[in-house]
């Protein structure tokens, strides 16, 4: 019987075992390909300081897994605490600012050193299904039952209370009494939860006797072999079929009332992949499954392995399985003899089963047994890949495979690790994309003389259906070696991470800043508030405003009003948009000045100086008619010429697209009034003042009075005394602005010794207007 260990040559760049720690002293090329970081790196789990053979099992694990899980509106995951003491419930943070990191929430999954587990979320009822072993190398050994020891492998249930998980009453419970190499869960439609691993080179099954969704702590029946005896095209309970090498691992997932089992057998004679299927309500129990070889040859299997149920056709809902060969071994099944590899063949395959329908599963071999419908290549052996997992994606309606490969598979397996991905679409051609790599450490890259065990390996995704909503999270370990040549190394293991094909959301918020330059409230500050990691903008201010590509641009609008907005993001993945409208500016508070612009007296030039931005402008010249005119096409300047004089109220109405309840910006007055007295004598002018000189004459000085609309041509400054009148006439400046300024006129010819006052009287093309108060007495000289 083949005995050597079937995990491909990229195994043994990131293996963590004695028996693996020889390999990994073999000479490369000095300098290795470079990769860029992708990804986020995680807190560090573990440093080592010593040999390879004492790096301690991957926190991801190296079989078929699941660490993570949706709930809440994040990502959660099983975690090791720091220094590898057991294992709790890590939450991750940060995700939309970029920054993403897991916090360890201290909910205990298991505080035994040397566990790993599988995990599953049932959202439908809010429990958080975690089967949790103590790690054993192989699956025939047994660890020792000394006194006290707690080898149990267990079933726990959280529920998600106020967001923190909180461990539902009388859990855990025992699944099977025994350390497992590997071990997976699925819940079944009915709500029982059934346990698969291999032991003593045998394929079991367990499941609970009821529901484990109830109040009542579930129990699990006593483990059973996975064969059959119903299925024609093996022979009934094929001892070679479930007799396996100890290295072969097994994978469960279940939907739409069947549940599927696969395992893999490495024993010479019966290498394959094998495939179990059950009903769900018919009895559990050996031979009550019904199976098929799903691949058969030398070397057709390794121990790598996953499973996913596409739930959407029922009874004929297709299962998605991912493989790995042992096309790559360099030795025949004795273990000694070399054997001629072909790059070519397959490594890593995805295998589309589809279940046939009708019958009952007691009492009919076709009960939804499966067919091997469509398969594809993922790796071949020339490019390497090892460690795959499978996640179905139904917004895209593809199955993504995750794995390890060398960083450069052309220099040696053993550097330099890579997460890689590839799709499949679920319609149409079954074919998997070119592949990418999502995740990858540049700090291993760097250049060796000798085997590097560095890098990623051991990804690990959800066992849940994921959707565009919350993407898909994968997990890996990251292993780095320093002082190679040392002794001791230096070995630490962190986890890495990716959040990956999550749709976009779009989302953005707006605010006017207060601030100087921008009153009129026409420049705006866009925030994008994006879900799903956005690396491109493209922002529509609406018909003629413009647009932008920066992430949080400042606009400034032509007009105030309300707009509307587009904001398109892309994140590489996929696009969204979302519209808005946004209130820009603020109602204007209205406000005008005046002049009369040149000696017709009936006219009058008016302009506004508004405040706000005003669209439009009413003026109403208070004599019947009026005026609209709009911005930015119209003048703010108008002139009006009146038909006769008169007393007219002139009113400006301005608005613009904001209106007067726009509270973040309370308006004003939106009208402002000026009264006007048009084509009227001159007001009254002041009392004047007087300064007598010699020469019998005097200079009278008064203050240009208000010319009320018209223009003022001349003064007449009179002085009297008794009945002797003195006077001189001296033209006016035009102009409002000469309003309260002095002007002077000297009175000649006075009579020497006699007592004068004078007053003082303008004229406009309406007359002359009401003399001013006499000045004060004063007695003329020589």
């Amino acid at each position: 019987m083949k005995t050597v260990l079937r995990r491909g040559r990229a195994l043994a760049a990131l293996g963590v075992t004695a028996a693996l720690a020889v390999s990994l002293v073999v000479a490369v090329p000095t300098v290795a390909q470079a990769v860029a970081s992708v990804g986020y790196s995680g807190q560090v789990q573990l440093q080592v300081n010593g040999t390879l053979s004492s790096l301690p099992t991957p926190p991801t694990a190296a079989k078929n897994q699941h660490k993570v899980w949706y709930a809440g509106g994040t990502w959660w995951a099983a975690m090791q605490n720091q220094g590898s003491t057991g294992t709790s419930i890590h939450r991750l943070d940060g995700r939309e600012t970029g920054t993403p990191t897991w916090t360890d929430t201290n909910v205990v999954i298991d505080s035994r050193n040397g566990t790993s587990s599988d995990s599953l979320y049932n959202g439908a009822v809010n429990k958080l299904f975690v089967a949790t072993h103590v790690v054993t190398e192989r699956n025939t050994t047994s660890l020792p039952t000394t006194a006290g020891a707690d080898n149990d492998a267990k079933l726990m249930r959280y529920s998600l209370v106020d967001g923190t998980w909180v461990l539902d009453e009388n859990f855990p419970v025992t699944i099977v009494g025994r350390g497992l190499s590997a071990l997976a869960i699925a819940q079944l439609t009915d709500g029982k939860v059934m346990a698969t691993y291999t032991y003593n080179r045998r394929p079991y099954a367990t499941n609970t006797r009821g529901t484990a969704n109830g109040v009542t702590p579930p129990t699990f029946v006593t483990p059973f072999v996975v064969q059959w005896t119903k299925n024609t095209l093996l022979a009934p309970d094929v001892l070679g079929s479930t007799t396996l090498t100890s290295d072969d691992v097994s994978a469960i997932t279940a939907a739409d009332g069947f549940v599927t089992i696969m395992f893999s057998n490495q024993s010479v004679g019966n290498e394959g992949f094998y495939v179990a299927r059950h009903r769900v309500g018919d009895s559990f129990g050996t031979g009550n499954f019904f199976g098929t070889r799903l691949t058969s040859g030398a070397d057709s299997a390794d121990n790598h392995l996953a499973l996913v149920t596409d739930p959407t056709s029922g009874l004929t809902s297709p299962v998605y399985a991912v493989v790995k060969t042992s096309l790559d071994d360099t030795v025949e099944p004795d273990g000694v003899t070399p054997r001629v590899v072909d790059p070519n063949d397959p490594l890593l395959q995805v295998f589309k089963l589809q279940p046939r329908s009708g019958g009952t599963a007691l009492t009919d071999q076709n009960a939804g047994y499966v067919d091997l419908a469509a398969d594809t290549t993922v790796t071949t052996v020339g490019q390497a890949g090892t460690r795959p997992v499978i996640s179905l994606d139904n917004s895209r309606r593809k199955v993504d495979v995750f794995y390890s490969v060398p960083d450069d598979p052309s220099l040696n397996t053993n550097v330099i690790g890579v997460i890689e991905h590839v799709s499949v679409p679920l319609s149409g051609a079954f074919e998997a994309s070119a592949a990418d790599v999502v995740m990858a450490n540049s700090a291993n890259t760097a250049g060796a003389t000798t085997s590097k065990p560095d890098g990623l390996s051991d990804p690990t995704v959800s066992a849940q259906i994921v959707n565009r909503t919350y993407g898909t999270m994968v997990l890996a370990t990251d292993t780095t070696v320093a002082n190679l040549n040392a002794n001791p190394l230096s070995i630490t293991r962190r986890y890495w991470f990716n959040d990956l094909f999550r749709a976009p959301v779009a989302a953005f918020t707006s605010t006017i800043p207060d601030e100087v330059g921008n009153a009129d409230g026409l420049t705006v500050d866009f925030t994008d508030t994006s879900l799903g990691k956005p690396t491109s903008w493209t922002w529509n201010f609406g018909p003629g405003e413009g647009t932008s590509t920066a992430e949080n641009p400042s606009h400034t609008f032509a007009t105030a009003g309300t707009k509307t907005i587009t904001l398109e993001v892309d994140n590489g993945f996929a696009t969204d948009s979302v519209t808005k409208t946004v209130v820009v500016g603020q109602a204007p508070a209205a406000r005008f000045t005046y002049r009369f612009p040149d000696r017709h007296r009936l006219l009058l030039e008016l302009t506004d100086v508004s405040t706000g931005a005003p669209q439009t402008a009413v003026w109403d010249f208070g004599d019947g008619t009026s005026r609209t005119v709009t911005y930015p096409v119209g003048s703010t300047v108008v002139r009006h010429a009146y038909a006769k004089a008169g007393k007219y109220r002139i009113k400006l109405t301005v608005t613009n697209g904001v209106g007067s309840n726009w509270v973040a910006h309370p308006t004003t007055k939106p009208v402002s009034v000026y009264y006007f007295t048009v084509n009227a004598t001159a007001a009254k002018i002041a009392k004047p003042t007087r300064t007598a000189l010699a020469g019998k004459k005097v200079v009278v000085a008064w203050k240009a009075p208000n010319p009320r609309g018209l223009v003022i041509t001349k003064y007449q400054a009179l002085c009297r005394s008794g009945s002797s009148i003195k006077s001189t006439v001296v033209t006016a400046k035009d102009g409002i602005a000469q309003i309260g300024r002095v002007r002077t006129a000297t009175v000649v010819s006075l009579t020497a010794g006699k007592s004068y006052t004078c007053t003082v009287k303008a004229y406009n093309a309406k007359g002359w207007n009401i003399p001013s108060a006499p000045s004060t007495a004063f007695t003329a000289r020589a």
